[in-house]
């Protein structure tokens, strides 16, 4: 033979004791714990509407090498209204990474809510709210992907007027910090 294989047991990159988010006033709170951290570079919280579009929130400095109980915690101060979920990866200084479990919140509201129109539509709605709920206003295609840069916002007092006509025809889902509307561009 060319040489022999030596037998290697592969380490975990981390050894997760909990990972957990919670809702606390309008904000989602998430903590996670680590018994021991191999080569471990960050972490990195990610979050989802649906569970399947994950979009960065947080970037969290990792141990490196550690065999102590490390405890980290970050706040996700706009939250997704209704049902979200996050999740946690894991990078390691060559690059390579892993995913935590899911973890599942429901942020229930008690906001205004806020009245687009028209709906269906064939280039531009108009959105009226409170500044807050509006400040606050995104837009996602049916996959779950933001596509608000894809639009031209402009402003009046408590109104948003937004151009649609960069989007493909199809169903959105117009976002506001404690409202979801469906709308339809034709």
């Amino acid at each position: 033979t060319i040489g022999s294989v030596n037998p290697t047991v592969a380490l975990l990159p981390i050894e997760l004791i909990s990972f957990t988010a919670t809702v606390i006033n309008s904000a989602v709170n998430l903590d996670w714990k680590t018994a021991n951290e191999i080569n471990n570079d960050y972490f990195t919280i990610e979050r989802s509407i649906k569970g399947i579009e994950w979009e960065s929130i947080a970037t969290v400095d990792g141990a490196g090498n550690s065999i102590e109980v490390n405890t980290y915690h970050e706040i996700d101060e706009n939250p997704y209204s209704g049902k979200s979920y996050y999740r946690l990866k894991q990078t390691d200084f060559d690059g390579k990474f892993s995913y935590a479990a899911i973890r599942i919140v429901n942020l229930e509201t008690d906001s205004k809510p806020i009245r687009i129109y028209p709906n269906p539509t064939s280039a531009q709605i108009t959105v009226e709210g409170n500044q807050e709920e509006l400040k606050a206003l995104q837009i996602f295609n049916i996959l779950g992907q933001n596509v608000t840069n894809r639009s031209i916002i402009t402003k009046e007092a408590d109104k948003l007027n937004i151009d649609l006509r960069q989007l493909p025809n199809g169903i959105y889902i117009v976002k506001a910090k404690g409202n979801s509307v469906k709308i339809i561009k034709e």
